[in-house]
């Protein structure tokens, strides 16, 4: 596979950034967890390498988590919550 970089930026409560940074060098992930932007969390960055993304769905999300890390501080990358469609129709009768 190629190599290839992203950056997830997901916000708190009250509006600071969280950055997650993924690395792909063809072999492994490397993730660093930047909340040093979180005015109420603990500051911090933090870096491991995994070996996998993996995605996990149910019916009211689907998260994107990473797999066989060395560390063990925040599989879940990214999660996305899916929106029930509710479709009315209208059938005027005259």
């Amino acid at each position: 596979m190629n190599k290839d970089n992203i950056r997830i930026v997901t916000y708190t409560t009250e509006g600071d950034p969280i950055l997650r940074d993924l690395a792909y060098d063809g072999n492994v992930i490397i993730s660093k967890l930047d909340t040093r932007r979180d005015h109420f969390g603990a500051g911090s960055l933090k870096t491991t390498s995994c070996t996998s993304l993996v995605t996990v769905q149910s019916k009211t999300r689907t998260d994107y988590e990473l797999e066989g890390c060395q560390e063990e501080y925040d599989k879940n990358v990214l999660v996305i919550h899916h929106q029930q469609m509710v479709l009315s129709i209208f059938v005027s009768l005259k």
